[in-house]
């Protein structure tokens, strides 16, 4: 089905996860034309922007303060169900 004339999509939200400033600036540079951009720079602004904001990616710095690497490679209860799921 065709789009409707003057409907756009949504801009998908990329999170960029780092504590690294130079490391995020250099990431939403690259992203920017075509995503909306959230920051996070330690594991609390991570967990508050996945539940708050529902991004459709997160880059993920695995060395970000207060979040092991075995920790990021296991699902997280506290992030609640995807979007759509029955769980």
């Amino acid at each position: 089905m065709p789009d409707s004339p003057g409907k756009t999509e949504p801009t998908p939200l990329v999170m960029i996860a780092s504590a690294v400033a130079g490391l995020r600036k250099r990431c939403r540079q690259a992203l920017s034309n075509g995503y909306s951009i959230h920051e996070s720079a330690d594991r609390g602004d991570l967990e508050r922007g996945i539940v708050g904001h529902r991004p459709a990616a997160v880059l993920l710095d695995i060395t970000l303060p207060g979040l092991g690497g075995r920790a990021v490679s296991r699902p997280s209860r506290s992030f609640g169900p995807p979007p759509g799921s029955s769980c």
